[in-house]
């Protein structure tokens, strides 16, 4: 029996190890593989930010996985960090990134000086609702600070979403484009946001259309004297408007500066406006088309876009930051060759630029007498211009009626066109820069509201012995003793 147990004892010494401990063999063993334990993703702040190309939080950047980002084309030149735009709603346009901390440079606070201006009694209510008189589902809104803007996306973004925050510097202003998340118009989406939030400055983003007839006349040419190149020297008008040939021989020599503020993508208008305009304004004194004032410096803001259904015209949100980029290049006069729908913030920025002492022209527009003067032209502290013959005699389709302030040369204007030498036209879109050129020569040392006066002061009377809805005040007569520069 002892001789048993040392027999099993070295057996037991002399037996290989088990599989299990074998770690030198090959071969594949059947052995239960330990239970995988689940594969974490990298911590929160390894990550790389998912959806970058989006850029827009609820576009479905969690619904694709994380992709190497393709080569970017450098962005706008006319744009700056300030500047965000969704492109999800609108084919063509570029994002850009989102300010999240940025203020804006306030020294001294707002221009608001502490509130928004209240509106003009001509915004009191928005009858214009019409489809095709605003950009579909959007909204705009201006707040004095980027925080409070910040805020009042944050606080609206279950039921809105941000299609663009911009800083509009020289105004002093964030100026935000939002659009409802649910299926909701812009007029219910302005009521709901106007009922929630009383006091918010905000409007639907309208569409605004050049005020230019399509009917041209051709006989008589418009005349300002003759001014001497040097006419207009140190003084800077501001155009909002289309771009302009600057290569068409009419502003050869001109000092032009030139701005487009629509996102990329979009289809710049056609030039032919913006030229003709242009040209009225600071054309070769000694060309075809003498301007009014040669030796100007002449700011256009771009703001016009042709659609895909062909039509022109200029969304408010592009009309502000334009507006915002001429003061900033220290515009004397803006004019405005376009009418649209009233809009309480376009007209709460206008208060602003009024308030820095910046003349304001606008045309009434020439949807026909039946029609009353549009917007921008109502607004008190807005000259508004309507157009006469050679004979005087009003323009047929001008617009009438209360707040037209003076009539000036609108029919069978001579004017450049791009890629040709010239043609008549006629619209009080042509009569307004003779109005603005005269109250930037009336701008030296004097207030708008003086300047104003100063014009006024400076009609003939065309037969009503007073204001009236035809011709307002009178036709406006510059005369020899007003300062040319």
């Amino acid at each position: 029996m002892r001789r048993l147990f040392l027999l099993l004892g070295l057996l037991l010494l002399v037996a290989p190890p088990s599989d299990a401990a074998d770690t030198s063999k090959s071969q594949p063993r059947l052995i239960r593989a330990p239970a995988r334990k689940p594969t974490l993703g990298p911590k929160a702040d390894e990550s790389p930010p998912r959806g970058v190309l989006q850029r827009v939080p609820g576009r479905g950047a969690e619904d694709s996985p994380p992709a190497e980002e393709p080569p970017q084309a450098p962005p706008p030149t006319y744009y700056d960090d300030s500047y965000y735009y969704d492109p999800g709603w609108t084919p063509g346009y570029s994002p850009s990134s989102e300010p999240t901390t940025e203020r804006v440079d306030q020294t001294g606070g707002s221009l608001l000086r502490g509130s928004a201006p209240s509106a003009p009694q001509a915004m009191a209510s928005e009858t214009r609702d019409e489809p095709s008189r605003h950009e579909p589902g959007q909204v705009i809104v201006i707040h004095e600070t980027m925080s409070d803007a910040l805020a009042f996306g944050n606080a609206e973004q279950g039921q809105y979403r941000v299609r663009l925050r911009e800083r509009l510097d020289a105004v002093g202003l964030i100026l935000t484009v939002l659009q409802p998340r649910a299926e909701a118009g812009a007029p219910a989406a302005r009521d709901d946001l106007s009922s929630r939030n009383p006091g918010l400055r905000l409007a639907l983003n309208h569409r605004y259309s050049l005020s230019a007839s399509k009917k041209h006349y051709g006989s008589s040419l418009v005349r300002w004297g003759e001014p001497e190149p040097s006419c207009g020297k140190g003084l800077r008008l501001g155009m909002l408007d289309t771009l302009a040939d600057a290569e068409h021989e009419a502003l050869e020599g001109a000092s032009l500066v030139m701005h487009s503020v629509l996102p990329s993508g979009a289809k710049p208008a056609p030039t032919n406006h913006g030229t003709a305009i242009a040209a009225l304004y600071a054309g070769r004194s000694d060309g075809k088309f003498p301007g009014l004032l040669p030796a100007s410096t002449l700011l256009v803001a771009g703001a016009f876009r042709e659609r895909p259904d062909g039509e022109i015209d200029a969304p408010a949100d592009r009309l502000l930051v334009g507006i915002n980029w001429l003061l900033g290049q220290g515009a004397n006069v803006v004019s405005f060759s376009f009418v649209g729908p009233p809009n309480p913030v376009f007209a709460s920025v206008l208060q602003v630029a009024d308030r820095r002492g910046v003349g304001l022209v606008a045309a009434v527009g020439n949807e026909g007498p039946d029609a009353p003067p549009g917007f921008p032209a109502v607004l008190a502290n807005v000259v508004a211009v309507t157009a006469v013959d050679s004979e005087s005699h009003a323009y047929s389709y001008a617009n009438r009626g209360p707040g037209i302030d003076l009539a000036a040369p609108g029919v069978d204007v001579w004017v450049p066109r791009p890629g040709r030498r010239g043609h008549y036209v006629s619209g009080t879109s042509f009569a307004v820069p003779f109005v603005a050129a005269a109250l930037a020569r009336a701008a030296h040392g004097r207030s708008p509201a003086e300047g104003r006066e100063w014009l006024f002061a400076r009609v003939q009377d065309l037969g009503s012995g007073g204001p009236d809805e035809t011709f307002g005040r009178g036709l406006l007569q510059v005369g020899p003793d007003a300062a040319c520069d």
